[in-house]
């Protein structure tokens, strides 16, 4: 998702920015929590943060999900009937139904999806955009810090 270049070593911009991805992940789940978006717990258990020092001077900070984040996130338009099996396994963990009833109520959710879509929540797209300007915060801070620190660790080599 994000790369930023800087020299090495720089393990408390990495440590800061693993808290800062798994605070991220944390506001992800809270608000799926709150949105009423979270039923069966599979997307939320799908989320993961990786932190990657390179080696090359680069950090990359990458996230990982189940596909259907993107419409929880971004929504549906209208006009395509939606996979039944996921909507039948949230109608059995939602709503309580028998594997029949929830396999009929997925089918009637699908066809209200192709008739008027899903309204975005914005959840993902807010969160990471809240995590970019967190980021580019640590890098700052603790990348100078980290800098400072292997500067006076070479100086003090001499």
């Amino acid at each position: 998702m994000t790369m930023y270049l800087m020299p090495r070593p720089f393990s408390q911009t990495v440590l800061k920015l693993k808290i800062a991805s798994n605070d991220m992940i944390d506001d992800i789940i809270d608000d799926l929590n709150k949105g009423n978006k979270n039923a069966s717990m599979s997307l939320a258990r799908s989320l993961k943060s990786n932190v990657l020092d390179t080696g090359a001077s680069i950090i990359s900070v990458r996230f990982k999900a189940k596909s259907h984040w993107r419409f929880v996130d971004e929504g549906r338009k209208p006009g395509k009937y939606a996979p039944i099996a996921p909507l039948q396994r949230w109608a059995r963990v939602k709503l309580g139904l028998s594997e029949k009833e929830a396999k009929g109520a997925a089918y009637a959710i699908s066809k209200t999806i192709k008739k008027k879509g899903i309204k975005p929540t914005n959840i993902f797209t807010d969160n990471v955009n809240k995590f970019k300007k967190t980021a580019l915060n640590v890098v700052a801070k603790s990348g100078k810090q980290d800098v400072t620190a292997e500067i006076r660790k070479i100086l003090n080599r001499k």
